[in-house]
């Protein structure tokens, strides 16, 4: 990851479930002492206090792609109120500039095994109207998904969000959800559910993202091609 001129790919990461103390003991910043301190100024906030440093900020991706790292555990930052605030004034100002938004974060609109999260309610909305929101990174749980184009209350829509993820590259994948795609969402919102491990290779052209999914041994097992918006 180091170019011949010594220039490096900075990790952009957004608040997961690991990068905290449970909030036993501490004040919520303390808990997250390697998170803000190390990854953050990766992404230009070197010279911001670690107490004050943002878990939720935006990353242009060349001339057309606005990445949106929100924070959905809400340790730091409530998922409600500001950061609702502040992302729907980042849509408004993609919207008006032309430019596709790519949210990531790590808890699960559309989980395999669990409940959604609370933020899928207060921010799938904006997704579901943002003329820019293609493609959504979500994670959280330990297998793969891929939804079809889908509204927020589980309405398949040509043009709809895609949300796509899950983790867990270093453990075991867990077992699907008693129903194999997910507690209390239909079958039908899914392309793909599976019990596997995975990274993502996402490509970002000047129309749209091809997104490759491998798995052990570098086999690529799905992917899909979004257009950043329709043509």
């Amino acid at each position: 990851m180091i170019t011949p001129s010594g220039g490096t790919i900075p990790p952009i990461a957004a608040m997961g479930d690991h990068e905290w103390n449970r909030g036993e003991v501490l004040p919520p910043n303390p808990l997250v002492p390697f998170f803000l301190p190390y990854l953050v100024p990766l992404t230009g906030l070197g010279g911001v206090d670690p107490a004050a440093r943002p878990t939720f900020h935006t990353h242009a991706l060349g001339a057309n792609v606005t990445l949106i790292i929100l924070d959905s555990v809400g340790v730091v930052n409530p998922v409600d109120g500001a950061q609702v605030d502040w992302l729907e004034a980042v849509l408004a100002a993609d919207a008006a500039a032309g430019r596709t938004s790519l949210p990531l974060f790590h808890d699960t609109h559309w989980p395999v095994r669990e409940e959604a999260s609370e933020t899928q309610a207060l921010w799938g909305p904006l997704f579901d109207a943002a003329p820019g929101v293609r493609l959504v990174l979500e994670s959280h749980e330990h297998t793969y998904h891929r939804t079809k184009p889908v509204k927020t209350g589980g309405t398949l829509v040509p043009g709809a969000p895609v949300y796509l993820g899950g983790g867990g590259w270093g453990v075991p994948p867990e077992a699907l959800g008693a129903a194999g795609l997910g507690a209390g969402q239909p079958d039908s919102v899914f392309a793909v559910a599976a019990a596997q491990r995975f990274y993502l290779a996402l490509t970002v052209s000047g129309s749209s993202f091809e997104v490759s999914t491998i798995g052990d041994g570098g086999i690529i097992f799905d992917g899909v091609t979004l257009n950043h918006r329709d043509p």
